[in-house]
């Protein structure tokens, strides 16, 4: 999963649903069908760090979220 990197600035990012993959664990299953975007009612967020890797993160973090919108990817927001 490639990491999202922003300005440091409060700014829109746009991640459409057809882009969305079937992960577990930090995971991407293969064996999954894909995801069939009709039934989709909720999603969450998961921040994780050091998944697989030989150097293990600890410590505080932060993020923050002002809003969070569903669309339609046909149309254009403003």
């Amino acid at each position: 999963m490639k990491a999202l990197q922003t300005s440091g600035e409060r700014q829109r990012i746009e991640l459409p649903f057809s882009t969305f993959k079937p992960y577990i664990r930090g995971q991407l299953t293969h064996h999954l069908p894909a995801l069939d975007l009709t039934q989709l009612s909720r999603f969450g967020i998961q921040v994780y760090g050091s998944i697989g890797a030989l150097k293990k993160q600890s410590g505080p973090g932060s993020i923050e979220i002002f809003t969070i919108s569903a669309y339609k990817e046909r149309q254009m927001l403003a």
